[in-house]
Formats: structure tokens, sequence, C-alpha cells
């Protein structure tokens, strides 16, 4: 299981997620603040004004199987064009949300 073997199956950054609250929360005052992406095992139907991280179902290192333990980090870093990162005090706490079909 991945994390058992702490290693990462799937990652986005910033450059891929910019913007995409918006697809769910226009109307917030933070928006531009914010990111909201989902996590599948297939993105393909998923609006593609929206963020989707797809996940395949296999096996550790290539993904995650069925009923897989896991995990998420969140982290910053440096900017590399004015080697500084963000002040902790700036920053929002990161959340996850799990929505499941009825």
């Amino acid at each position: 299981m991945a994390l058992d073997h702490k290693v990462g199956v799937a990652g986005i950054t910033s450059a891929y997620y910019a913007g995409s609250a918006a697809a769910f929360v226009p109307d917030d005052p933070n928006v531009v603040s914010l990111y909201a992406c989902r996590v599948a095992r297939s993105c393909a139907a998923v609006p593609t004004n929206e963020c989707c991280l797809a996940v395949a179902d296999a096996a550790c290192p290539g993904g995650l199987g069925p009923g897989a333990a896991f995990s998420f980090s969140f982290r910053t870093y440096l900017d590399p064009t004015i080697d500084t990162a963000p002040d902790p005090m700036t920053l929002m706490p990161e959340g996850v949300l799990k929505l499941t079909p009825q």
C-alpha cells in the first residue's frame, strides 16, 4: 500500500490547479486564493474547467488498489524567482472533503 511504503502515487502543482475553485464557488470573495481538485480513478467525465487528478486502480507505486490506505500531503515550496516561501500566517488551512455518489 502507498501509505505503508510512504510513496506518492500522484501529484499536482499550483500551475495545474490555479483558478480551480471558480468552478465550485465562483462568488466567494476568496476564490482567487482557493483551489478545488477532484481525485478520481478517471477524469474522463469531469468538465474541462474543473481540476481532476486521476489515480490508477493499480498496485503501489503506480496507483492505489481497492481499499488501499492512503493520505493527502500538502506543502509549500520556495519561489525560485525570489528565493522565499510564503509566510505561514498568510496561508489558508488545507482540507479534504470526501464526496460519494448516492
